[in-house]
């Protein structure tokens, strides 16, 4: 028997559900999604906030695993509070009231009579947790790259 194994804090930075599809619904339908592992005795309580690079973040959105279960959530699904939008990126943090482990997936299906799938682990991010980046001299980034995503500029405005 497991017990409760992986984080209560996951962060998917890259996420963005391809459009159009292309081939039969709903198998040949694009997306994006999580998997999520609840290997703990009790239900794990999800709510999941998405974030767009030029919108507020939207949710969260509730979504419960069972005890001892694994979840697929398709981000097409998510509609209450709002539904996902396609073909533009998104980042998505979820927090869990119990230790689980969270994958994404991506279908693509755009280009007819293609299908190219991808799949890795999300981010574990609980808080406290120490986060260490090896940065290079005089600033963020590898060695030698210098200071990366500053936010002290506008790059709507070129600054």
């Amino acid at each position: 028997m497991t017990g409760p194994v992986g984080h209560r804090v996951w962060v998917l930075p890259a996420g963005r559900i391809p459009f159009p599809s292309n081939g039969s619904e709903p198998e040949f339908t694009s997306f994006d999604a999580l998997c999520v592992l609840n290997a703990g005795g009790g239900p794990a309580e999800l709510a999941l906030t998405v974030y767009y690079e030029d919108a507020e973040p939207v949710g969260p959105y509730p979504v419960c695993v069972p005890a001892r279960r694994v979840r697929h959530i398709r981000f097409n699904d998510l509609i209450d509070p709002e539904a996902l939008r396609l073909d533009r990126p998104f980042g998505v943090v979820v927090n869990s009231s119990t230790p689980v482990v969270v994958q994404f997936s991506r279908q693509d299906t755009r280009l007819p009579g293609s299908l190219a799938i991808a799949t890795t682990l999300a981010f574990p991010a609980d808080p406290g947790a120490p986060i260490t980046v090896a940065a290079g001299p005089g600033g963020v980034g590898p060695a030698g790259a210098g200071p990366v995503g500053a936010c002290d500029h506008d790059p709507q405005d070129g600054g």
